[in-house]
């Protein structure tokens, strides 16, 4: 997103529910895809399946004034009404202990390397980021080198929004 860049991606099975098996897991994102394009988003990207063919999700780029600029109340308000149309109504599976420890190393290195505002996870291994530049050429090296010292793999839940008491100004 010239403005900001969120990888939304859904992988695995969540604690205490069924597993989808991966046909219909990439069905189910093809759905939503299919939703967000039928209210009002057509340049929403189809789904790619996750590492090991487990899993799978979304990468979106796009900026201000685009379609995909997922702070626009235009796409907040379709995915909230796409939502339930993705494997398990679109809730990340729990993180394991070892998986939010990464993602919290993963955190302290993007506010180590120049972006102070960038939070940690919330409980659920998201990353609830608020009028955010994650497209920057600056956050982007940043992120490549935070993956690979944090060792964080795993599905990497971003939840971008342009409101929130504390929004901090964007990068």
């Amino acid at each position: 997103m010239a403005g900001l860049k969120s990888t939304s991606t859904t992988a695995g099975q969540a604690s205490g529910q069924t597993a989808i098996n991966q046909g219909d897991f990439l069905a189910k994102m093809l759905a939503y895809t299919n939703c967000m394009r039928g209210h009002g988003i057509p340049d929403f990207p189809d789904p790619t399946p996750g590492p090991n063919g487990q899993g799978g999700g979304f990468s979106i780029s796009a900026g201000p004034g685009s379609d995909l600029d997922p702070t626009s109340p235009r796409f907040e308000a379709a995915n909230r009404a796409c939502q339930p149309l993705l494997p398990y109504g679109g809730s990340l599976p729990a993180p394991t202990p070892q998986q939010l420890a990464e993602e919290m190393k993963f955190a302290a290195c993007i506010r180590e390397h120049g972006f102070p505002t960038w939070p940690d996870p919330n409980s659920k291994g998201v990353f609830v980021i608020h009028n955010f530049d994650m497209s920057s050429p600056e956050f982007q090296s940043t992120e490549k080198t935070c993956h690979s010292t944090s060792k964080f793999t795993g599905p990497m839940g971003v939840q971008a929004t342009n409101s929130g008491p504390n929004a901090p100004a964007q990068h």
